[in-house]
């Protein structure tokens, strides 16, 4: 039972260590940008585009995942309109 448990946790490790080596390899992040008091974070993994979008008077952060990059540019020009002095449901 001991040796299973083992076995199972080296395979757990294993598989940890190919999924950290699998995002390193694939993932590609850019320095934040600043538009209308709105900062916005970017990264891709793959296909999929994560945005994360503060405002820099009230601190409301946004986090959005996409995986089709003309939505994504939507909702950072609907969001850079927006006014960064009051929170809203995004």
């Amino acid at each position: 039972m001991l040796y299973n448990a083992m076995k199972n946790n080296n395979s757990s490790v294993v598989f940890h260590e190919m999924m950290a080596e699998d995002i390193t390899k694939n993932t590609k992040f850019w320095d934040p940008v600043c538009r209308n008091n709105w900062a916005l974070k970017f990264s891709v993994y793959g296909e999929y585009i994560l945005l994360i979008v503060v405002s820099v008077y009230t601190g409301q952060t946004i986090i959005r995942y996409f995986d089709d990059e003309q939505k994504a540019c939507i909702f950072i020009n609907m969001i850079v309109s927006r006014n960064p002095h009051e929170d809203f449901d995004a």
